[in-house]
């Protein structure tokens, strides 16, 4: 048998070199994989076992830190955290906690210094936000304005939270804005979306005027958030002028309005689905009741269905609209029923937005036969009205079941009277 050659021998050597290498990356492998599953394990014995099997993952080190500080063992925090720290300096999430220790052991300096250097190795939104908590909770409000626009600034991500704080740590919604909120549209268009959410009409009105100017169709959710929130603290012109802004600029399909003019109602003619929002009708929703725009030959027209297990009372339909105090206003409409009894129990009414006090109530429908009919009221504006509420309701009939049919409506208009109108019949008491 011949021996084996000088380089065969080498070939096997290196290959076993190479097993050897090979076995060494496996098992190191597991060790890393069995040090990962307890880590995710979350508990201090599992911990304390991942850094004998890994005694140079930072991650690992700065995990147990963290949980010997909810443990109540300050001193094993420390040393894990700077461990952490000392394997790898990027490390920001250790610096942030190392920081929190030292701010919870009563050393707000040392604090102040191992948020400022997380935030130096990570400039990201998390180290900024720990440093803005930082200094809110001091009350260093020199410092926390800084702190908490950079944070702001550099969140793609969700910025209420940031929001927020700056309201906790200052009621005044100029100096917020001012000192706070970065310039850029996007985090503008944010702040304002807050504000809308939050009933904060007062700032979300300084925010908007930034805004205006520069809208897109994805800021008309936060836009009629604003409106709605204007016409419930009945600041009717402010309201008209948002209004009248997103129509000038075609984010909305409606026309203008002008009460000097008389351009007071919305979407009238029905060209377009009620969508409940600002000065538009609001279909509200009740059982066995359904609603939907219908073009037809010419026209367009919104039919109101009943399925006989509807409510004995309730609204059908409402819009808001902004008058002259002091005017006499008339309401007209058509209407054709199918399948309702003769005393339909369907009617008009009016009423002040701001009191809820009635101003006028219509005569029952009476069933058309299949043919349209035009009717309408009359009411007055009083002394100190800028916005009514126009609704069509539902009562049923003593006498009558609630029968399945339908309702249609079309042209509906509210025009200005010439003279001073009496209303032909005002209700005692609001019915709504």
């Amino acid at each position: 048998m011949r021996a084996p050659s000088r380089g065969a021998a080498l070939r096997g050597l290196a290959a076993a070199a190479v097993v050897v290498a090979l076995a060494a990356a496996a098992w190191a492998s597991v060790q890393v994989y069995r040090a990962e599953h307890l880590i995710a394990g979350v508990t201090l014995e599992n911990l304390e076992k991942a850094v004998r099997l890994v005694p140079h993952s930072s991650h690992a080190w700065a995990r147990l830190g963290t949980l010997r500080e909810t443990r109540g063992d300050g001193e094993g925090a420390t040393a894990a955290l700077e461990r952490a720290i000392a394997l790898h300096r990027y490390n920001a999430g250790a610096w942030i906690d190392l920081g929190l220790h030292w701010e919870m052991a009563g050393d707000p300096g040392r604090a102040e210094q191992h948020l400022l250097e997380a935030v130096r190795v990570d400039g990201t939104f998390q180290p900024r936000w720990a440093l803005a908590n930082h200094y809110a909770r001091r009350q260093t409000p020199e410092k926390f304005w800084p702190a908490i626009r950079a944070a702001i600034a550099c969140n793609r991500f969700d910025p209420f939270p940031a929001f927020e704080l700056c309201w906790r740590v200052s009621e005044d919604p100029d100096e917020i804005l001012e000192r706070a909120i970065p310039g850029q549209q996007e985090v503008h268009r944010r702040y304002f979306q807050y504000l809308s959410n939050a009933g904060r009409t007062t700032a979300a009105g300084r925010v908007w005027q930034r805004l205006e100017g520069r809208l897109e169709r994805r800021d008309l959710p936060g836009a009629f958030a604003y409106l709605d929130s204007l016409l419930a603290s009945r600041q009717t012109d402010e309201a008209m002028r948002v209004w009248n802004g997103l129509v000038q600029q075609d984010l909305i399909p409606h026309g203008l309005l002008l009460p000097e003019q008389g351009r007071v109602l919305t979407n009238g003619q029905f060209r377009h689905q009620p969508s409940g929002r600002a000065f538009d009708w609001g279909i509200p929703k009740a059982p066995g009741i359904s609603g939907d725009v219908e073009v037809v030959p010419g026209a367009s027209q919104l039919r109101l269905r009943f399925d006989g297990t509807h409510p004995e009372s309730t609204e059908l339909l409402s819009q808001q609209v902004p008058v002259l105090a002091r005017q006499s206003y008339r309401l007209g409409f058509s209407y054709l029923t199918s399948g309702l009894p003769a005393e339909t129990g369907l009617s008009w009414a009016v009423y002040d937005a701001a009191s809820a006090s009635p101003l006028a109530a219509g005569e029952t429908l009476r069933a058309t036969l299949d043919q349209w009919r035009r009717s309408g009221l009359a009411f007055q504006s009083p002394s100190q009205t800028r916005l009514v509420k126009v609704l069509l309701r539902y009562r049923r009939a003593a006498g009558t079941t609630r029968a399945e049919g339908s309702l249609a409506l079309r042209d509906v208009e509210l025009s200005a009277a010439e003279e001073p109108t009496v209303p032909a019949r005002r209700p005692r008491a609001s019915r709504r």
